[in-house]
C-alpha cells in the first residue's frame, strides 16, 4: 500500500487522542472519589491512632482541599489537552502524605512502605492514558516518598534505607507495571482492532486512498461547511486513459502499478486539507476545499501535462498513460456534495468525448457562473494550485 508511514503516523495521533478522551471522566471521578476517601481514611487513623500533633490530620485536609482543586482543574482545557498531568500531580502530593501514614500503621517500616506505595503505584496506573505515564508517575512518587521518609520522618520504627525501600517496593513495583503493561496493551489492541475495521472500511487497499464508500460522506461535509461558511468548493473526477488495454496487454501488475503511481502523484502535489479518492478501477475524485473553479482547473491542466509525461517501468519496460479530468465547483442550485460529483462527472465525459487527455471544466447552470473559467484563470490566487 501506499503511505503506510502516514497511516502509522496517524494511528499512533488518533490512539492517544482516543484514550485521553476516554480518560477525561476516568480520572476525573478517580481523583474526586479516591482522593476524598483516602483523605477521610487518613484523618480517621490519626483520631484512632492519638495523633496529639495533629499533623497527619491537618495535611489530610489540605491533601482534601488539593484533591477538590485537581478535580476542578480536570474541567479545564489546558489539562483536559495534557492528561498526563493529573496522575504526576497526584503522585506528587499523595506520595508525601503517603510517608506521613507509615507512622500510624501497626507494621514495621518498611512493609509499611512498601504496601502504601504498592497501594499508590496501582492507583496512579489506573489515572494514567499510557504505560510512560504510568511509569513516569510512579518513579516520581517514588523518589518523593523516599526523600520524606528518610530525611523528614527519621523515626527509630519508620526509618529505613534507600536499598530496603527499594527491596520492598519491588513486588509493588512489578505488579503495578504488570497491570500498566496489560492495561495499555489491552486499551491498544482494542483500539487497532477498531482502526482497522475503520481504515479498511474507507480506504482503498490498491492505492492507499479513500475509497467510493467514503468519498460521498467527505464530499457531503465538505459541501455543507463550504455552504456555511460562503467559501469556494472545487471538484476535480479523473479517469486513467486506457487503463483497462493496459490491464489487457501488460497484466494485472502494470495496471496496479500505474494506479499507485497516479495516486502518489496526486497525493503528492494536493494540499493536506485536500481529499482524494478512489471511484472505481479507472476513477478518481479530488474534493478541493477553498478552491474556486478558475484555480482547481489551472490545477486539471498542470496535472494532465505532468501525467502525460510520466514514465512508469514495470518489468524492465517503459509505460506511458494520460488522464482525462472533469472539472467544476460548487453553485447556489447544489443541494448536496452529490451534486457537485455528478456535475463533475458530466465534465469528465465530456473531456472523454473530445478526445481524452484533457481538462475540461463544467460550468454550474447558474447565472453569474457561466462564464468560461479559462478566462478567469489569470486572477486565480498562487496557493489555490
Amino acid at each position: 500500500m501506499i503511505f503506510d508511514t502516514r497511516f502509522g503516523e496517524e494511528k499512533e495521533a488518533a490512539y492517544q487522542a482516543d484514550r485521553a478522551v476516554s480518560l477525561q471522566s476516568v480520572q476525573r471521578w478517580l481523583v474526586l472519589v479516591g482522593g476524598t476517601l483516602y483523605c477521610l481514611a487518613a484523618m480517621w487513623s490519626s483520631f484512632r491512632a492519638g495523633d496529639t500533633t495533629g499533623m497527619l490530620g491537618n495535611y489530610s485536609l489540605v491533601l482534601l482541599a488539593f484533591t477538590v482543586v485537581l478535580f476542578g482543574l480536570s474541567f479545564v482545557q489546558f489539562v483536559q489537552d495534557r492528561a498526563e498531568l493529573i496522575p504526576i500531580l497526584f503522585a506528587l502530593a499523595f506520595s508525601v502524605h503517603l510517608s506521613l501514614g507509615l507512622i500510624y500503621l501497626p507494621l514495621d517500616g518498611g512493609t509499611r512502605f512498601a504496601l502504601l506505595m504498592g497501594l499508590l503505584s496501582i492507583y496512579l496506573t489506573a489515572l494514567s492514558p499510557t504505560l510512560l505515564i504510568a511509569l513516569a508517575a510512579i518513579a516520581a512518587a517514588i523518589i518523593v516518598a523516599l526523600l520524606a521518609t528518610i530525611f523528614l520522618f527519621p523515626l527509630s520504627d519508620v526509618a529505613i534505607s534507600v536499598p530496603a525501600a527499594l527491596g520492598y517496593l519491588s513486588p509493588a513495583l512489578l505488579i503495578a507495571f504488570v497491570i500498566s503493561f496489560l492495561a495499555d496493551r489491552t486499551a491498544r489492541e482494542a483500539f487497532s482492532y477498531k482502526w482497522e475495521l475503520s481504515r479498511r472500511a474507507t480506504t482503498d487497499e490498491l492505492s492507499g486512498v479513500a475509497n467510493k464508500m467514503h468519498i460521498r460522506v467527505l464530499a457531503n461535509n465538505e459541501f455543507t461547511r463550504a455552504r456555511r461558511y460562503s467559501e469556494p468548493f472545487a471538484c476535480l473526477m479523473f479517469e486513467i486513459d486506457g487503463l483497462r488495454s493496459i490491464r489487457e496487454t501488460w497484466g494485472d501488475h502494470a495496471a496496479d502499478t500505474i494506479a499507485r503511481v497516479f495516486a502518489g502523484y496526486c497525493v503528492l502535489v494536493m494540499r493536506h486539507c485536500d481529499s482524494f479518492d478512489r471511484l472505481s478501477e479507472r476513477r478518481f475524485v479530488a474534493l478541493l476545499p477553498e478552491t474556486p473553479g478558475p484555480g482547481a482547473l489551472t490545477l486539471a491542466r498542470r496535472m494532465v501535462e505532468d501525467l502525460g509525461s510520466l514514465e512508469v517501468n514495470v518489468y524492465g519496460e517503459v509505460l506511458h498513460f494520460t488522464v482525462s479530468i472533469g472539472v467544476t465547483e460548487m453553485c447556489h442550485g447544489d443541494q448536496t456534495g452529490n451534486d457537485l460529483l455528478k456535475r463533475a462527472e458530466q465534465g469528465l465525459e465530456d473531456a472523454i468525448e473530445q478526445g481524452r487527455e484533457k481538462a475540461i471544466y463544467a460550468s454550474p447552470p447558474q447565472r453569474g457562473l457561466d462564464n468560461d473559467p479559462q478566462a478567469e484563470s489569470a486572477r486565480v490566487a498562487p496557493d489555490a494550485v
